[in-house]
């Protein structure tokens, strides 16, 4: 075999298996983790494939197959949007924020019904506090070093409603349309880190949420993984709207790791707002 050839599709299969396994979270983790980058190796392999096929090295139809690959990725960016009355604003605040001001003004400026943070220090846990005449009824849990989880909302919290687990705030309320279970959701990192110890402790304590529910936060996580579509299954959800990038690696790479899901039947359309100190984006839902 020459040389180039040989170097070529190489690298073309390594993409191609790196691809086919992101569909494999069901069955191991590492497929998961696959998943969170599919867009990035999607569009490198139509470049490499494309890049084959004008140097004769690969044959013309190859480049279907990373874009087949892309298709789920491409459904939930271009997803149809419907915006509705209940609007949840999303945040991992960083528990390095330096001043919680401006996401104060943010928030007041979206006026949200909802609210689910993450990386609540006891430093930055006064926007709780300088948001309560909007947002009065709260709920947070401690997780880990990094800081807790909270929900905020206008509706009030319905008497032994409260939970915390593992990376997880959830409370139900009392809204004009009846109960509602407001769920906020910090996700370790995927394998091999302990997302996949922490994912089954998290799918125990949403079986047994009776009722509607709404689940906000950073699922360290893609939309279109088997982590997250598992976790709208447990709580007969789909996504408010379209994903969108929220968080950089590097500040180069851009993935979709927070996520809004609402009962199942309630489209929604998304935004992003400004960092505002932290190293996420907002994420906004209107559904």
């Amino acid at each position: 075999m020459e040389f180039w050839p040989f170097v070529y599709w190489t690298f073309a299969f390594a993409g191609l298996a790196a691809l086919a396994g992101g569909y494999l979270g069901r069955w191991h983790p590492a497929g998961d983790s696959l998943a969170v980058f599919r867009g990035h190796l999607g569009l490198a392999g139509i470049v490499w494939f494309l890049a084959g096929a004008a140097l004769g090295l690969a044959p013309g139809w190859s480049v279907a197959l990373p874009i087949l690959a892309l298709v789920p990725v491409l459904a939930a960016r271009l997803r149809p949007e419907r915006a509705g009355p209940v609007t949840l604003y999303q945040k991992n605040m960083s528990y390095q924020m330096p001043d919680v001001a401006p996401l104060a003004a943010d928030i007041r400026a979206v006026a949200p019904d909802l609210l689910t943070l993450q990386e609540v220090t006891p430093a930055n846990a006064v926007l709780l506090q300088q948001l309560a005449d909007i947002l009065p009824h709260t709920h947070l849990c401690r997780f880990e070093h990094v800081g807790g989880i909270a929900i905020a909302s206008r509706w009030p919290i319905l008497p032994g409603s409260l939970r915390c687990a593992h990376g997880l705030a959830a409370a139900q309320l009392d809204t004009p349309e009846g109960p509602l279970w407001l769920v906020s959701l910090h996700l370790h990192w995927p394998w091999p880190d302990r997302q996949p110890i922490q994912h089954p402790q998290i799918l125990e304590v949403l079986d047994g949420l009776d009722g509607p529910v709404v689940l906000a936060g950073d699922f360290n996580m893609v939309r279109w993984s088997y982590s997250v579509q598992s976790i709208a299954r447990a709580i007969r959800a789909e996504p408010a709207g379209r994903a969108r990038t929220t968080f950089r690696i590097k500040r180069a790479i851009g993935i979709a790791i927070d996520q809004i899901l609402v009962p199942s039947g309630r489209r929604g359309a998304t935004e992003t707002r400004p960092m505002l100190g932290s190293d996420h984006l907002g994420f906004v839902a209107r559904f």
